[in-house]
């Protein structure tokens, strides 16, 4: 599995995100938790989710186990995080508008469009090791 499916998942998630929030916009922010908006936002927090589990997991490939998955744990914190806490912000500046609650959106998107982008332009500066022979 190329390493570079990470970049391909955190760019397809940071396009449904940004196409979600263009659909809220064009109906005046009224719909958005049911039918194509809703859908968006499954594919986009699921595939930003899994390009980042998936770095994580490839970050350190001798790592034990235990590492990697406090990696993943760490990275699926940070992600809410970052959904989350622009909310609070936007909602101080714009009050409790629509566009207030999508600025995390909106910035995890960009954010996952950039870095998605450098990895599959760029790959992950390593080439992975190869996986050992099956023992039987």
């Amino acid at each position: 599995m190329s390493l570079r499916v990470s970049g391909a998942l955190a760019v397809i998630g940071g396009l449904a995100w940004l196409l979600k929030v263009a659909l809220m916009w064009a109906n005046g922010g009224t719909e958005s938790t049911t039918g194509i908006v809703g859908f968006l936002f499954l594919v986009g927090i699921t595939c930003i989710a899994m390009a980042g589990s998936v770095r994580a997991w490839f970050f350190s490939p001798s790592a034990k186990v235990w590492r990697r998955i406090l990696a993943i744990l760490a990275f699926l914190v940070a992600l809410v995080l970052m959904v989350d806490l622009p909310i609070l912000a936007g909602w101080q500046i714009f009050g409790r508008v629509w566009i207030a609650e999508e600025l995390g959106i909106i910035l995890t998107a960009f954010l996952a469009l950039g870095v998605g982008a450098r990895w599959l332009v760029r790959g992950f500066g390593t080439k992975a090791a190869a996986a050992p022979e099956a023992v039987l």
